[in-house]
């Protein structure tokens, strides 16, 4: 069907795109791109109407996606689109009884789900609920919670804005994409085009279709027998309307410099890179090509460029690590235990060679430029989904153990993120904190935490009293200390107890590899 529809499309001289979800097969992939103008890869919907509560389109999700379609090479990339969302879903959810008889009444369960397509009416329910704002360091999605009281109810809502699509697009155009769409058009964040000039923004898109017009027709000029005199007005042609381009995105730069970030993100020079960077950190870029890949190695000082090898030796290796890692909480239906162990063994076999082989040729050609420096690690391809923190030195030491690692998306979002964050007033002081949180009242862990609450509770509260009274003192700068307090601390390293108790502002972080990245 979809072979007639672009057959006679064509003949009308009309265009076919079709949209396909992320889950597509491989196969339906090429026989859709075969038979296609574009295919709009529909990007989102990580978590939905049908789903638990969760990210829309966890950052990690997003690029494995694009990953795997253009691994596949089902589709071509000049004809894969990639369709971005602004919008989010507010599951309700049941408060879990917990002196309930029913089991299923003890845990919370989705009542409802409702779309809410507009980001505007997301960010009027946080304000009408009085909800705390908060970034999932993990997906990079934005969430909050409220309570209905009327209803007896808890709602967690997701949602996708103008930030989480500029880190998504920022993201894909590292993969090589340079085309996009929106889902949906008018609901959409409007800070993302807050302030535009309208005029000037459509003027850009029609210039924009006039070069592409102009370089396809010398492509084809110059695949045919042509005149010199030809090809040299076409040329100038395609000159004048660059230069006529780069004059009104000055224009609109003047006018709204976030626009043109999130359509053009500026692009700094190796000596403006360099200034980023202090004696301590070193930049470590990769770039994936079909023949051959680059490594650079960037210093206040110096740029050292080194040859690897093409992204086919290097991105399966990539790949089988990430599907390693993956492999223990990958839920397969109706696997048994026995099969589920094996394919355990696998994905650990699988990961120390995967390990060992990435490793010797990623940075062994570059090991002689580490030295005890902090890494700023930009990726390609599949080596955005790779923990750089893991890769081992020759020594068989892990990478993390030797230096502090950053990743980020590109070199030119260093100086960006420090441009925003200039004038920001530093806090106080800070601590960041890593745990294992405790979400469902079924986990073994509060058991356990009853089990012992239990056990003090024989010897009375004495030992509790002493703590607070210790801790309440300690705040006020008293020196008297609680002896088990002060065990407590010895026990973790800290011979010397506090005179007093500051109260900071806390930074919750999911993982070590999260306060690393926000570490510099």
């Amino acid at each position: 069907m979809i072979q007639e529809m672009y057959s006679d499309l064509h003949a009308r001289h009309l265009h076919l795109y079709v949209n396909v979800p992320v889950s597509t097969p491989t196969d339906e992939l090429r026989i859709i791109s075969a038979n296609s103008d574009g295919v709009v890869l529909m990007n989102y919907d990580e978590h939905e109407v049908e789903s638990q509560p969760g990210p829309i389109a966890s950052q990690d999700w997003f690029i494995a996606n694009l990953t795997r379609v253009l691994n596949s090479k089902a589709v071509p990339l000049d004809k894969l689109i990639c369709a971005v969302a602004n919008y989010g879903y507010d599951w309700e959810m049941s408060i879990p009884d917990p002196k309930a008889r029913d089991p299923k009444q003890r845990k919370p369960r989705v009542v409802d789900t409702e779309e809410m397509t507009h980001v505007s009416d997301v960010w009027q329910r946080a304000s009408d609920a009085d909800a705390d704002l908060d970034l999932d360091y993990n997906s990079l999605n934005p969430h909050y919670e409220y309570i209905d009281e009327d209803t007896h109810t808890r709602h967690v809502v997701w949602f996708l804005d103008g930030v989480t699509l500029l880190n998504e697009m920022r993201a894909a155009r590292g993969l090589g994409l340079q085309t996009f769409a929106l889902w949906r058009l008018g609901s959409e964040d409007r800070a993302m085009w807050s302030n535009a000039n309208d005029e000037l923004i459509r003027t850009d898109r029609e210039l924009e279709k006039r070069l592409r017009a102009r370089f396809d027709a010398q492509t084809l000029l110059l695949s045919t027998k042509h005149k010199d005199s030809d090809a040299r007005s076409i040329s100038e042609e395609i000159s004048a309307l660059m230069k006529e381009q780069d004059d009104l995105r000055t224009r609109i730069r003047s006018k709204n410099r976030k626009f043109l970030e999130l359509t053009q993100p500026p692009l700094l020079t190796a000596p403006e890179i360099q200034k980023q960077l202090d004696s301590d950190t070193l930049l470590i870029e990769f770039a994936l090509g079909d023949k051959r890949s680059y490594v650079w190695a960037v210093s206040p000082s110096s740029i050292k460029g080194l040859e690897l090898p093409s992204r086919d030796r290097i991105e399966p290796i990539a790949q089988r690590l990430t599907e390693a890692l993956t492999a223990p909480n990958r839920e397969v239906k109706n696997e048994t235990p026995s099969v589920r162990r094996a394919r355990s063994i696998r994905a650990e076999t699988d990961y120390g060679e995967a390990i060992s082989a990435l490793s010797k040729l990623l940075i062994d050609p570059i090991a002689s430029e580490l030295g005890q420096k902090r890494l700023v690690v930009v990726a390609d391809g599949a080596l955005q989904l790779v923990p750089f923190g893991a890769l081992q030195l020759s020594s068989g030491a892990q990478l993390i153990a030797e230096h502090e690692i950053v990743s980020l998306p590109s070199a030119s979002v260093l100086a960006l993120q420090r441009r925003e964050l200039a004038n920001r007033k530093e806090a106080p002081g800070a601590i960041a904190v890593l745990a294992d949180p405790v979400f469902d009242a079924e986990d073994i862990r509060v058991a356990q935490a009853k089990k012992e609450s239990k056990a003090g509770s024989k010897t009375g509260d004495s030992g509790k009293k002493e703590l607070t009274d210790s801790v309440a003192s300690s705040s006020a700068g008293s020196p008297t200390q609680d002896t088990s307090f002060a065990s407590a601390r010895r026990d973790v390293g800290l011979e010397e107890p506090p005179t007093s108790i500051a109260v900071v502002p806390m930074l919750f972080l999911p993982s070590l590899k999260t306060t690393l990245s926000l570490a510099k």
